[in-house]
């Protein structure tokens, strides 16, 4: 089984927002079970990028990066 999230789903988890809960399921589910595969467009990583920089600024979207690398490459 295989899931695409999309940048609405990757931005609620960085941020724990409504809906994170979901997306933690689907990564902790492909990190531990094999078959289990997600993805993400590059399109979704720079408009998520995009939109943190706009609103974070550069400081706050090197942290949510690591945690995005780590919960997509565990």
């Amino acid at each position: 089984m295989s899931v695409c999230l999309d940048a609405f789903a990757l931005l609620a988890w960085l941020q724990d927002e409504p809906g994170a809960d979901i997306t933690e399921g689907f990564l902790s589910q492909a990190a531990s079970r094999q078959g289990f595969q997600r993805f993400v467009s590059a399109i979704n990583v720079g408009e998520v990028y995009y939109r943190l920089y706009r609103a974070r600024g550069l400081k706050k979207l090197r942290h949510l990066g690591k945690k995005l690398g780590k919960g997509l490459y565990p």
